[in-house]
């Protein structure tokens, strides 16, 4: 909270894996006016952001899960979260579609450009949507916070983590810094170590 209260200069930031606009709210609180484009793919999760933001205008919803195109997951929810699960089913009728964020028709170039600090928190998937982003669709080194969780981001990809940090370094990101998820400090270091 004390790092989003120092937003007030920014055009526009993504939340991607918005669920139902807890982080959103943090950010307004904390008096950003700027733009807020939320991705949340869970449909329970988007009818409460819906419903938390409808006055407004200045939070767009995009009611998509975003990562590279699978088959073979579906949405379980337990005691009020929602976890992405791979399962055998790839034709279930549940399963999960999946868009890629430079696919994406709900964000135009003009206002990919404006997006000045991302923000992730997709189970594991935050690697490889980061990724993409930052390839395909954001030209500059923005502050990127990020959710990372070592299981969930192996169990998607053999050494996910290692692609990821090594992506990041050939994309100019020097440094990582660290907080728990209470939000204390925990240390900061060079990618290269």
């Amino acid at each position: 909270v004390k790092i989003l209260g120092q937003l007030h200069g920014l055009k526009a930031v993504l939340n991607i894996g918005a669920n139902i606009g807890d982080t959103a709210s943090i950010i307004r609180l904390s008096g950003f006016s700027g733009m807020l484009y939320c991705v949340e793919g869970q449909r329970t999760y988007q009818n409460h952001f819906v419903e938390n933001f409808r006055d407004d205008r200045l939070v767009r919803l995009i009611p998509q899960y975003w990562g590279k195109k699978r088959n073979g997951y579906t949405e379980n929810e337990l005691s009020g979260n929602c976890k992405l699960v791979a399962n055998s089913g790839s034709d279930s009728v549940d399963a999960i579609e999946f868009t890629s964020p430079i696919d994406n028709k709900e964000i135009s170039q003009k206002e990919w450009d404006d997006i000045e600090l991302i923000i992730s928190d997709c189970e594991g998937f935050d690697g490889e949507i980061l990724r993409i982003i930052r390839e395909d669709c954001i030209n500059d080194s923005i502050p990127i916070f990020f959710e990372y969780v070592y299981d969930s981001w192996e169990s998607l990809e053999e050494g996910s983590s290692i692609k990821f940090f090594s992506s990041m370094m050939s994309l100019n990101y020097t440094h990582v810094t660290l907080w728990d998820n209470t939000g204390h400090f925990r240390g900061s270091t060079s990618l290269e170590n």
